[in-house]
């Protein structure tokens, strides 16, 4: 082999070599690629892997705002299955109040305005049960950055949301009661004071050598009377302290209503005589003297009486205040206290009976700690029964209460002289909205045999009126679509001999007027007084026989 074939040799060989570096270069290039490829399949796997078994909610959506994309623990907090979501899109999730705030968000998402969005909001179950959730919202984009969709992931957070909430609440409520508190013991602190002083100063004077026997009088009935007065306080915060810690003790026996009534009348007599007020006390017992027992704790029912008639005659400046008891259909005592005092604004009748809540005007400052409703209303509950109030601002209020007691008698029928009414075969029509005090008027008739139909407003009782013949109405005056007076005349219309009854709650002085120049035939207060009913319709069915 000649120089010259050795060159061409080296030449080959070297063109094997470089062709053969190339091939190894091309080898690890496609190596690298098929191992970046194996990383990807990995990472899309791992990826998947934790989209579907996060424990928290994720959702992808698109443009139209369709849920194109969901884990497991997605449709676990919104109960869906998958095969309901096919059709939802993210509103579906929200309440409507909140759709059009998201909507501009996710907009401001895809327009690249936001690339990341965290809340804490409210989302609505499948079954509409509301929940909250802590949302992080973020933009997936494509390979030219543009954004293509929103990755939502949706932590439930509604019961921490809701123990924020209740101590939110809590200490509110805390708050509100620091305020009260303060207002009670500075209103407290007055009341004290006023009857101690009036103790005091009167004690001093009475010590003095020089007082007459009349003035020494009148001082001791002044220390006597402050010094009810203190121990009526000292009782009052005693039993609210027991009734707030559940240490009241109930002391149930059956005791006669009558005579608790009587005593309760002597002696708000002598309390409305010493206040001086120009006050008729009237009081209603359906059954007489010595009939109607009930089984209840008579010393705390003397109590809710006791506080109910303080009430009344602490806002009443004229007029009367009658307090008494009716019996609903079931024989248990619907007992009221009913005044002619100033009434309660419509605001304040939920909040009543409220700790430390005083009605005031603005011309006259009424005394009292603002527990007194307060204790009534809880001694109410604590004998099993409900208490609840009717006011009209500057005409007066009526408060009931019932307990869950049968009236039991002692004796029924002809015997005392008491009539009993046998009406079977006529038809009475009842205007009444309020539901108890139609019960009151059924139960007063339960034992006649009547026949009763009820309505609730003036055109229902009009149209009652044509549909049938009825022997006799009782209209009540202040009802809703059609008062009494408007109903009373188109009736009267077309039936001028059927006989109506007007009835209302608060008496006007030319109240009964009004209803007789309309076409009533007769006018009954209320609370309606059994016996006086009874007596009113035989006065008209009488005149039938």
């Amino acid at each position: 082999m000649g120089y010259s074939d050795l060159n061409i040799s080296k030449e080959k060989l070297e063109d094997e070599i470089l062709h053969l570096k190339q091939e190894i270069f091309n080898l690890k290039k496609e190596q690298e690629r098929l191992k970046s490829q194996e990383n990807i399949s990995e990472k899309e796997r791992l990826f998947e892997l934790m989209f579907k078994e996060a424990g928290i909610g994720i959702g992808i959506i698109d443009k139209d705002l369709r849920i194109c994309k969901y884990n497991k623990s997605f449709y676990d907090l919104f109960g869906y299955k998958p095969v309901d979501l096919k059709d939802k899109t993210y509103l579906d999730l929200i309440p409507k109040n909140s759709g059009e705030n998201a909507i501009k968000i996710i907009r401001d998402m895809f327009d690249s305005k936001l690339d990341k969005y965290i809340t804490e909001a409210v989302y609505l179950t499948k079954d509409q049960k509301k929940i909250w959730l802590k949302l992080v919202a973020t933009v997936i984009k494509d390979q030219n950055g543009n954004p293509e969709f929103i990755l939502g992931m949706g932590e439930d957070i509604t019961e921490r949301i809701e123990s924020r909430n209740k101590l939110e609440e809590a200490k509110a409520k805390i708050e509100e009661s620091d305020k009260l508190k303060s207002a009670f013991l500075t209103n407290m602190s007055h009341e004290i004071r006023t009857p101690l002083n009036a103790i005091i100063g009167f004690s001093e004077l009475i010590a003095e050598p020089t007082i007459d026997q009349q003035s020494r009088k009148e001082f001791a009935e002044q220390v006597s009377e402050s010094s009810n007065m203190l121990l009526k306080l000292i009782d009052d915060i005693i039993d609210m302290s027991q009734l707030d810690s559940g240490n009241l003790k109930i002391n149930n026996r059956k005791f006669n209503i009558s005579k608790v009534l009587n005593n309760l009348y002597e002696q708000f007599i002598k309390e409305q005589a010493r206040s001086k007020k120009n006050i008729e006390l009237l009081l209603h017992n359906p059954f007489g003297d010595s009939i109607a027992y009930i089984e209840t704790d008579e010393f705390r029912f003397n109590q809710i009486f006791n506080h109910l008639l303080n009430n009344a005659l602490k806002y009443t400046h004229k007029g009367f205040i009658e307090f008494g008891f009716d019996s609903n259909q079931h024989d248990e005592p619907v007992f009221y206290v009913r005044d002619t005092g100033i009434g309660i604004p419509n605001e304040k009748l939920d909040t009543i009976f409220n700790h430390f809540t005083k009605i005031e005007d603005r011309t006259t400052l009424y005394r009292g700690t603002g527990i007194g409703l307060t204790i009534t209303k809880k001694l109410v509950n604590l004998l099993g029964g409900k208490i609840w109030v009717e006011s009209n601002l500057g005409i007066g209020s009526i408060f009931y209460f019932s307990l869950p007691n049968k009236v039991m008698f002692l004796d029924i029928g002809n015997k005392n002289g008491q009539k009993i009414n046998n009406w079977i075969g006529k038809k009475v029509l009842v205007a009444e909205d309020e539901v108890s005090n139609y019960e009151v008027i059924k139960a007063s008739l339960a034992r006649t045999h009547i026949c009763l139909d009820w309505v609730k407003n003036g055109k229902d009782a009009v149209q009652k009126c044509l549909e049938i013949d009825y022997d006799l109405v009782l209209m009540d005056i202040k009802m809703p679509v059609l008062d009494g007076i408007d109903a009373t005349r188109k009736i009267k219309a077309f039936k001028p001999d059927l006989p109506i009854i007007a009835q209302s709650a608060f008496v006007l002085k030319n109240e009964r007027d009004l209803c007789i120049d309309a076409g009533c035939d007769e006018y009954i207060p209320k609370p309606i007084k059994s016996y006086a009913l009874l007596e009113m319709i035989e006065k008209f069915f009488a005149n039938d026989k």
